[in-house]
């Protein structure tokens, strides 16, 4: 919007911040034109936050995802289950 790139872009524009698991989902797509609601309605995001909200499970002990080493810094992807 304002020519810089947003926080929740994915790809290139994927933001590590040190000290933050960023988690990229670009993979379920998005459900509406904002792009916020797949929390919702993905069952794969649902999976992941309740791995998190539930067991406090860190990033490497939760079901779907995997690590992705990229330019030395270290994020994680949803995999979605077929």
């Amino acid at each position: 919007m304002h020519g810089y790139s947003r926080l929740g872009d994915a790809g290139e524009y994927l933001t590590i911040i040190l000290g933050v698991n960023t988690i990229d989902a670009s993979v379920v797509g998005n459900w509406e034109i904002t792009g916020h609601r797949y929390y919702r309605y993905e069952p794969d995001v649902i999976q992941d936050l309740h791995e998190i909200l539930t067991a406090n499970r860190p990033p490497e002990s939760r079901s779907n995802l995997r690590q992705i080493k990229y330019k030395s810094k270290t994020h994680w992807e949803l995999v979605t289950q077929p």
